[in-house]
């Protein structure tokens, strides 16, 4: 509504000197697509699952629901981002949404709640954003994030085309960007590249290479000694 201008500046200046909410904020987040795609890092991950664990946390992620008694399916939404000394800075569980606001930096959910931005006075941020393509504006998408990789827009294209269509006849998709780190990695993801800050071995960087991971599909990271550091898909 403030970005609709319902409020004044002045309202909103007390809003913010004045908060209703001083230590955390409780919501119902409002995607429950029934078919999903993510994009991140130039690469496409095909399903419901677990897009992004690190160090076996899942950090973001999705899994399938059934609305009550009904048969109606859907997919509901899992968050968990942590400061490094793992204080709480945003967690979701089943689209319930609570966002700390201690040392938060900014926090934006753009009007029609489409796109979801936090930044935490660490350096980590989030921005994740949600749209439904037709199949032709989807595939112009991939064309642009992998760089016209010809046999990952082919692959993804017809893997979308059988199974990731809703009843409206368009493909829902997330797109995940931002930089996340704890112990191990620094993982710094655009809308085409990820790269990742190895703490762990000597701080080399490592661009993993755009992939389409189909639903069986996903790439893990690990450390003998340690277990798995971090893992797509």
């Amino acid at each position: 509504m403030a970005d609709s201008a319902v409020y004044s500046k002045q309202q909103l200046k007390y809003c913010k000197t004045n908060p209703y909410v001083s230590d955390s904020i409780l919501a119902l987040w409002p995607w429950e697509p029934e078919t999903l795609v993510f994009l991140m890092g130039g690469c496409v991950f095909f399903g419901v699952r677990s897009l992004l664990t690190l160090r076996n946390r899942e950090v973001f992620g999705a899994a399938p629901i059934q609305i009550g008694t009904h048969t109606r399916r859907s997919i509901i939404f899992d968050l968990d981002l942590v400061d490094t000394q793992g204080n709480p800075i945003v967690d979701m569980k089943q689209n319930w949404l609570t966002i700390h606001v201690e040392r938060l930096k900014d926090l934006k959910l753009k009007p029609g709640a489409k796109q979801f931005f936090v930044s935490h006075l660490s350096g980590l941020q989030m921005n994740i954003r949600f749209n439904r393509y037709t199949h032709d504006s989807f595939i112009r998408r991939l064309s642009y994030i992998t760089k016209t990789n010809a046999d990952i827009v082919t692959s993804a294209s017809n893997f979308a085309q059988e199974h990731s269509i809703d009843s409206d006849g368009l493909i829902p998709v997330v797109t995940l960007t931002g930089k996340l780190f704890n112990e191990d990695v620094t993982l710094s993801i655009t809308e085409r590249t990820m790269e990742l800050d190895c703490h762990f071995y000597y701080h080399e960087k490592v661009r993993p290479k755009p992939v389409c991971y189909l639903p069986s599909g996903s790439l893990s990271v690990d450390l003998e000694g340690v277990g798995q550091i971090l893992r797509f898909g």
